[in-house]
């Protein structure tokens, strides 16, 4: 099954992956890298020079009542490895 043949070789990729950089060493890594971004305040519009002076409330209540623009981050898969073809 293809599935099987996937996590066979996932689990030789870690085992080689171990041997390059252990978990020690790894995590050392993860905790210097910078923390991760808001994911609301990413998706809010940027604000204007204008709007700099407008009260932070009137901003907050107008995305709450989804009367701005709205950035998206989307993925589209057209096929599953187990599945095949989503939408032929």
């Amino acid at each position: 099954m293809f599935l099987d043949q996937i996590v066979s070789q996932t689990l030789k990729d870690l085992e080689q992956r171990k041997q390059e950089c252990s978990l020690s060493e790894m995590m050392l890594l993860a905790a210097a890298q910078p923390p991760p971004r808001d994911l609301l305040e990413a998706l809010r519009p940027k604000r204007s020079a204008d709007s700099v002076n407008e009260s932070a409330g009137a901003e907050q209540d107008a995305f709450a009542n989804n009367q701005t623009e709205i950035r998206l981050i989307a993925e589209v898969k057209r096929a599953s490895p187990s599945k095949g073809l989503l939408a032929p």
